[in-house]
């Protein structure tokens, strides 16, 4: 674990803001909500790249690409995290600079409807047809669904509504710190929950119940590790050991294992939450790991 590392997870166990933030942030009335409901990419990466906008049920889909208007070799359709109800943030944007940088791409971001104001089925119902308009312009074999966190669940959820669909799937689907199971009832992530500096057990409970709208947590519509894996496209997965969320990743790793699915899995040790989001040495690993995937 690097020094650089070792001092951000210093800063998030010091500075224990993000649980009072979420509960105060749920409590906004949805007028005020909208204050912090923007995912409009940074005036630095609108100068970088050429941005489009659409509308889907309302909400924005941003479709960035190369300058130079190039036929794209792939294309990222990108579900940021956030819990379910956060909006992407500029992490979000720097890390999507990254692969523009690297390859000949375009990317698509949905700015996907949020708990709690709306449903999963609302939220599910915007991805799909953000997904589709993809599938209609660049083909689906150049696609590949990549989500962190929340985003990664819905990656996954996303894969397994069109495998029911029979629609067209994507190339290959990669997940970073994937929330595979909102519940949050493996027993395992308790006994290791003090290792996280970055997210805690009751603050992720207080964004499921946000999301689930009192229902089910384990059915498989909120949580996709209790769905079908089987016959979906390539998956690669990346965890680090100090995230809350590892105990469901290994068992989603388990799962695969045991149906002969093959899983392309990559563990960090001691790294957080999403730390390929953040300016770390680990994060420069993982993107090249990343990299070798989407080549």
């Amino acid at each position: 674990m690097s020094v650089r590392s070792n001092i951000l997870a210093f800063a998030f166990k010091i500075i224990p803001f993000r649980h009072t933030v979420i509960k105060n942030y749920l409590s906004l009335s949805s007028r005020k909500k909208n204050y912090f409901r923007s995912s409009a990419p940074p005036f630095w990466f609108k100068r970088k790249w050429s941005i489009s906008n659409n509308k889907i049920n309302g909400h924005e889909v941003f479709q960035i690409e190369q300058k130079d208007n190039t036929e794209p070799d792939h294309v990222i359709f990108y579900l940021h995290g956030g819990g379910y109800i956060f909006k992407a943030t500029k992490h979000h944007w720097w890390f999507i600079n990254r692969f523009l940088r690297r390859f000949s791409c375009a990317v698509v971001l949905p700015d996907y409807p949020i708990s709690p104001d709306f449903s999963q089925e609302e939220m599910m119902d915007m991805v799909l047809k953000s997904y589709h308009q993809t599938t209609a312009k660049y083909g689906a074999e150049k696609i590949i669904i990549m989500g962190d966190s929340a985003g990664g669940g819905l990656s996954l959820s996303l894969v397994q509504q069109l495998k029911k669909e029979k629609a067209r799937q994507p190339k290959k689907v990669v997940l970073l710190s994937p929330w595979l199971d909102v519940s949050m009832n493996n027993p395992e992530i308790q006994k290791m929950a003090y290792l996280d500096p970055f997210l805690k057990v009751e603050t992720a409970k207080m964004a499921a119940n946000a999301f689930c709208s009192g229902n089910n947590p384990e059915s498989e519509k909120y949580s996709p590790i209790y769905g079908d894996i089987i016959g979906l496209p390539q998956l690669s997965l990346f965890i680090g050991t100090h995230d809350i969320l590892y105990p469901d990743c290994k068992k989603f790793k388990e799962l695969c294992q045991k149906q002969n699915i093959p899983l392309n899995y990559y563990e960090y040790p001691k790294m957080i939450h999403v730390w390929m989001l953040f300016h770390l040495p680990e994060s420069k690993m993982a993107m090249k790991e990343i990299f070798s995937i989407i080549e």
